[in-house]
């Protein structure tokens, strides 16, 4: 089943207060809530389009693929792509627990690569 997960993204993004974000940036009040707590079921393309500028990120990084109970969901290997792992949740753990010398050389990483951008 193809599901919106923007909590992984608010994550990622260390937006703490999703709902405050996004009211602050200028989507209602309504959809900002069901968006906040993942109760979002469709979305236009001018809104999604928003919250991917929003929070920099393409369409795919807010859909996810939960394959259904059929005995082969290997022949939607198209829908693979959108099936997530949750390599960015402990992100934030990481970066309070790394040493200081070593998040300096994540930082200056970091920023060779915005520099390439």
């Amino acid at each position: 089943m193809l599901q919106f997960n923007f909590t992984r993204i608010f994550k990622i993004r260390a937006v703490d207060k999703p709902y405050s974000f996004l009211v602050k940036n200028g989507l209602s009040s309504n959809f900002a809530h069901r968006m906040a707590r993942n109760k979002l079921n469709s979305c236009s393309l001018p809104h999604l389009e928003k919250v991917c500028k929003l929070l920099n990120c393409t369409p795919n990084d807010l859909i996810e693929w939960e394959p259904d109970n059929e005995p082969d969901n290997r022949k939607y290997t198209a829908l693979q792509s959108l099936k997530k792992e949750n390599k960015f949740a402990d992100i934030e753990e990481i970066t309070r627990t790394i040493p200081l010398d070593e998040l300096s050389i994540l930082k200056k990483l970091i920023d060779e690569r915005r520099k390439k951008m």
